[in-house]
């Protein structure tokens, strides 16, 4: 073989051996970020900025309200999905609670808080917005409370699914504050456990 042929065949594969690699590496972390932060929606109706610090599990990244909304709520966030894949069947989540903690040094602010099942659509299959259940709502009012927890378990009626997106949904909150004028309206982490 010539010089002429084998550096432009050598150089094309250390290319694609390179370009390889690096996708691969590159798509490792994104997934092992995506089981922590799945690109779910997140809307703040008060353009405050920050929303996703409330997901984040840092006490020391917050949420505060700095404007009006602009809707009958303030935020929401779309959470975590239903089920999980199993190997065999989708299996519901064994939700516990639903938990929200204050700004570091103040206390909660009064809220309502509406827990939605929003339906889990096939984005290839269907051109609409997806349906949501209200399962219930939350009403917090207690004063001097760094943090709060509201059991979820009961209100739940989740059963295995065989077909995705069929019964599948993304636990959703919705939260409005109550006070515009409270020096309190900051979120520090809004935590969905699971057993």
């Amino acid at each position: 073989m010539k010089v002429s042929t084998i550096v432009p065949v050598s150089l094309c594969f250390f290319s694609i051996l390179s370009a390889n690699y690096y996708l691969f590496s590159s798509t490792k972390s994104n997934i092992d970020r995506y089981h922590n932060f799945p690109p779910f929606r997140i809307e703040d109706a008060t353009k405050s900025g920050g929303l996703g610090n409330l997901l984040d599990n840092d006490s020391e990244t917050v949420w505060i309200k700095k404007l009006p909304s602009s809707a009958d709520w303030d935020f929401f966030l779309e959470m975590k999905l239903s089920h999980f894949w199993d190997g065999v069947v989708f299996s519901p989540r064994n939700f516990t609670s639903l938990g929200w903690k204050a700004c570091k040094g103040q206390t909660l602010p009064p809220f309502e808080a509406k827990l939605l099942l929003r339906e889990s659509i096939n984005v290839d299959k269907e051109l609409r917005m997806p349906n949501d259940k209200l399962i219930t709502v939350y009403r917090f009012g207690k004063e001097n409370e760094t943090k709060t927890e509201f059991p979820i378990q009961k209100y739940l009626n989740l059963k295995s699914e065989k077909n995705y997106p069929s019964g599948i949904s993304i636990l959703t909150v919705e939260v409005k504050l109550m006070d515009v004028d409270s020096t309190n309206n900051c979120f520090s982490e809004i935590i969905l456990s699971e057993k």
